[in-house]
């Protein structure tokens, strides 16, 4: 099928991007598999790889105090890092001594043979 003169891109900036629509995935991985044809290699994927399920951060929206966000602003800009990262890093550090509490408890309980609960137990009361 011969394409007429007219409808030729002559310069880059002359295509109507805003009237392109995107590749579907379909259209994408057919692409792929051509290209892998034609080259007789696979191609590589780009990109970061996948996290696992239990590693994948989950968007959210949280109310902080402006002086708790200051904080966490400054100590970001110090370490050289997000200050999402700092807040996560913060609630990760207190999960975990957290999690040392009810193991101390649950352990002293166990010792004593009194009442108490179990880590498990805690963990559904505390929601932890």
């Amino acid at each position: 099928m011969k394409r007429s003169k007219s409808r030729s891109i002559k310069h880059p900036g002359d295509f109507p991007f805003e009237r392109a629509r995107k590749a579907t995935p379909a259209e994408v991985e057919a692409a792929r598999r051509a290209i892998e044809k034609l080259t007789g290699k696979p191609r590589s994927r780009r990109g970061r790889p996948p996290k696992p399920a239990g590693e994948r951060y989950r968007a959210i929206s949280i109310r902080l105090h402006p002086k708790a966000l200051a904080w966490a602003g400054r100590e970001a800009k110090r370490r050289g890092v997000g200050y999402q990262s700092v807040i996560n890093g913060v609630l990760l550090e207190a999960v975990g001594r957290w999690e040392d509490l009810l193991d101390l408890r649950a352990a002293k309980a166990a010792d004593t043979g009194g009442p108490g609960m179990t880590l498990q137990e805690a963990k559904r009361k505390y929601g932890v």
